[in-house]
């Protein structure tokens, strides 16, 4: 069904009208005048009508990636074919499902030329992960003489996921594979650790170590050439992931744990690029998923996908329960990352309880995303008696997540604790570092 929405045009026209209408009254035949204007107006919007044509002569479309990453601009695109022997003015609004994406641009438009195609694109922020179909879609064309637009709400169908952060991923893929991933404010991380293979030759640069001067090859090439070397592959990565209700806090509008689950994705990418075997086990009460470490493109997207289901919840997790499982299931020794939190000391203590199980023979890092909330309250004025109260709340509890951070390192386990921006870089950083000293 076509509706008919008169344009600014249209109104002033009939506006106008008022004018021979004034005159009409002064020579007293208002009546006349009142009739033959609005009878010409309708013949002329009746031919605006007819001359328009819709539905036979333009197609439209949805075309593009359907994989879209949460808490990135995205791009929902159609493409616009004109069959007309004239231009066409489109203006489209798309029917978003749900309230888990954020709207720039209501309405788009896009002039399209005669005979030809048009892609024409709105932009979108996903604010959480999971699959949404997108159907009706509502579009307006301006008539040949624009005084009316024909409105039409059109089906077309099409399921979107929201995935992990995949941008993210092909950003820090590409900086590892040029070696320039490093930390804000330190020094890249050195490319060789006890344990590597050679790899090749190439030419010094400032800054090389002298040891790995090749001098047959330099005295060869006339020129300073070294020997590169990289860690050995085929080392197994674990990523232990929380999705119990201490990862279920918000940290300026990002959820906790899809904070982690990026970090975690990224994790699995890149070990996966360095040619280690990487596996995943989510849990809270229960274990939720277990993927045994392995490589390749197939076993990156079972990463993917089971990284993409998780919900969470606000069941309080079973520490003790998915590091027997872990310890079950992996016979190995490899280097694990938990990624959890906690907001109170008994929930600090119940993860140090039971470290042990998996930390004896592995090398274990804890993640943590920094409790920004509680710093900020820091930061705030103590105006009011409970402006005081907040801060020596938040005070005390970031006193004992210190204390519990420094129990965890003095047990020789790594932890990180890092915002949001910098969490996935310092796991990668912390995962390079790791693999190029480790020596089994």
């Amino acid at each position: 069904m076509i509706d008919l929405i008169f344009t600014k045009r249209f109104v002033m026209i009939i506006g106008l009208g008022i004018l021979p209408l004034l005159l009409g009254h002064i020579l007293d035949i208002s009546y006349y005048i009142f009739l033959i204007y609005n009878v010409g107006v309708l013949l002329v919007l009746l031919y605006d009508y007819k001359t328009t044509k819709y539905d036979e002569n333009i197609e439209i479309g949805r075309f593009g990636e359907d994989k879209l990453s949460i808490h990135e601009v995205e791009h929902i695109s159609f493409t616009i074919h004109n069959k007309n022997n004239e231009p066409i003015n489109v203006k489209i609004k798309d029917e978003v499902p749900d309230f888990h994406f954020e709207i720039m641009d209501e309405v788009i438009s896009e002039k399209v030329l005669p005979r030809n195609r048009s892609n024409i694109s709105y932009r979108l922020r996903p604010k959480k992960r999971g699959a949404y179909e997108f159907n009706k879609i509502h579009m307006r064309i301006e008539s040949r003489l624009k005084l009316v637009y024909l409105r039409k709400v059109i089906s077309l169908p099409r399921e979107y996921k929201v995935y992990p952060n995949l941008k993210n991923l092909k950003k820090y893929k590409l900086l590892v594979a040029k070696n320039k991933l490093m930390e804000p404010g330190r020094k890249s991380l050195r490319s060789i650790g006890s344990k590597t293979s050679f790899s090749h030759l190439r030419e010094y640069v400032v800054g090389d170590e002298y040891r790995k001067i090749n001098w047959k090859a330099t005295a060869r090439e006339n020129k300073p050439i070294v020997n590169e070397y990289e860690p050995e592959k085929n080392q197994r990565i674990h990523i232990l992931l929380d999705e119990g209700r201490t990862m279920s806090g918000e940290i300026r509008g990002y959820k906790k744990l899809d904070v982690a689950i990026d970090a975690a994705l990224l994790l699995g990418d890149i070990s996966n690029q360095k040619g280690d075997l990487c596996g995943l086990t989510t849990f809270n009460r229960n274990v939720n998923s277990y993927v045994k470490p392995n490589k390749g493109p197939g076993h990156r997207n079972n990463i993917l996908e089971t990284l993409y289901h998780i919900e969470g919840s606000s069941i309080t997790s079973n520490y003790k329960e998915a590091f027997l499982h872990l310890k079950k299931k992996e016979k190995h020794r490899g280097i694990i990352f938990l990624f959890t939190d906690f907001s109170i000391m008994e929930e600090g203590e119940e993860i140090l309880k039971h470290l042990s199980i998996i930390s004896k023979n592995n090398i274990v890092t804890i993640v943590l995303i920094k409790d920004e909330n509680r710093q900020n309250v820091l930061g705030e004025k103590s105006n009011s008696v409970e402006k005081i109260y907040d801060k020596a709340v938040a005070m005390e509890m970031l006193k004992n997540r210190e204390m519990v951070i420094n129990l965890i390192k003095k047990r020789k386990i790594m932890c990180i604790e890092a915002d949001r921006e910098e969490l996935s870089l310092r796991v990668i950083n912390k995962y390079l570092e790791i693999k190029n000293q480790m020596d089994f």
